[in-house]
């Protein structure tokens, strides 16, 4: 595991370039191939394109709880969320949230705190991207606290609370919801 001194795994369709990370390579011969990151990040990019490594279009940087795949139909690869999604090392994020150990549950208390900053800290916590109507959530504000439960529970949780919905776009999340006027 060493940054400076990138190596390269080579599957059937797809090229990854390793940059210190820990993550998965699945490529059955003839299925899809998949390539998801734990930590760190790795650059994924199709076998033939190698030549061209340097051009962000040709090239995917896969970040912690993002995968990508190789599309046969389209010919391409596409980038998206990991099925399940796990906190992501308090170094790797901005916002320590509390110690991170296997046997111990992560709480995320939040009094009366505003749904903007709730929603921030998951994705620090995540690494994952969460779209929102700032202006509808201006006035929102909520108790909760969240223990244990995957970022898709935590964040039902908080939809549920401010009478909201999400779904997973890609390689982010966009919430929907008719803004609130009261604190919950």
């Amino acid at each position: 595991r060493n940054p400076k001194r990138p190596f390269y795994i080579v599957t059937e369709n797809i090229v990854t370039r390793v940059l210190g990370t820990s993550f998965t390579v699945h490529a059955p011969k003839g299925k899809e191939e998949t390539v998801a990151v734990k930590t760190g990040r790795v650059a994924v990019y199709r076998k033939e394109e190698k030549a061209r490594i340097s051009l962000p279009d040709f090239y995917v940087t896969v970040t912690p709880n993002h995968q990508v795949h190789f599309d046969h139909k389209r010919q391409k690869l596409v980038a998206e969320i990991v099925e399940h999604p796990a906190l992501i090392p308090a170094a790797e994020h901005e916002e320590n949230i509390g110690a991170a150990s296997p046997q111990a549950p992560i709480r995320m208390e939040f009094d009366g705190t505003p749904v903007e900053k709730i929603f921030k800290k998951l994705e620090a916590a995540y690494g994952i991207s969460i779209k929102y109507d700032a202006k509808k959530i201006a006035n929102c504000s909520l108790t909760i606290t969240l223990v244990d439960e995957d970022l898709f529970t935590r964040l039902q949780a908080v939809c549920d609370a401010i009478g909201g919905s999400y779904h997973v776009a890609g390689t982010e999340i966009l919430v929907k919801n008719a803004g609130c006027n009261s604190k919950y």
